[in-house]
């Protein structure tokens, strides 16, 4: 099982966050930050209350135990952001309460995916090795200069008609022998 301070830092690194930004959400230093990580030190309750406001969960930090949404909503925390609401409505229903016992976790909206986004990664997660390859030299393909993640914000899908239809035998989508018609 991981130390207290492995958690702490798994924590941070799942929310993206530096060291220093932590430090300054928790009103210490890095160098406590530091400490705290390497099991050193033992931050208060004051440190571990105003990380709590930024999404750390607090509760895996102490006990190594995730806080399901369930328990989130019990203790009134659980408010879906835009993209907590986003994947919700991909999935299913909010009040759907077989989910409520799934990890809770307050995403920051970088993370945010559109519901295409969401099921190449779940299809991805189910591939074999193979498929995941393939699949990862056919993203490495694309041409990113001049783009920034800005560029991928989601977009809405509603009221969307146009599209791509792929047709013929044989297509090879690597190798860019394929027949599109624009929709």
């Amino acid at each position: 099982m991981k130390t207290f301070g492995e958690r702490l830092k798994s924590e941070r690194i799942r929310l993206s966050l530096s060291q220093e930004e932590l430090a300054n959400a928790g009103g210490v230093k890095r160098g406590a930050q530091i400490n705290y990580e390497k099991n050193e030190r033992t931050p208060d309750s004051n440190y571990m209350s105003s990380i709590a406001n930024i999404g750390v969960d607090i509760q895996y930090v102490l006990t190594g135990k995730r806080m399901t949404r369930a328990e989130a909503k019990r203790l009134g925390i659980f408010k879906p952001d835009a993209y907590v609401a986003q994947t919700i409505a991909s999935i299913g229903d909010d009040d759907d309460e077989s989910r409520d016992e799934e990890p809770f976790t307050m995403a920051p909206p970088t993370y945010r995916l559109n519901k295409d986004e969401w099921e190449l990664i779940q299809r991805f997660r189910c591939a074999d090795l193979k498929t995941k390859m393939e699949v990862m030299q056919l993203l490495l393909s694309v041409d990113m200069a001049d783009k920034t993640t800005d560029d991928y914000k989601p977009e809405s899908n509603e009221n969307k008609s146009a599209g791509i239809t792929v047709s013929g035998s044989g297509n090879r989508v690597a190798g860019r022998n394929y027949n599109e018609r624009k929709k």
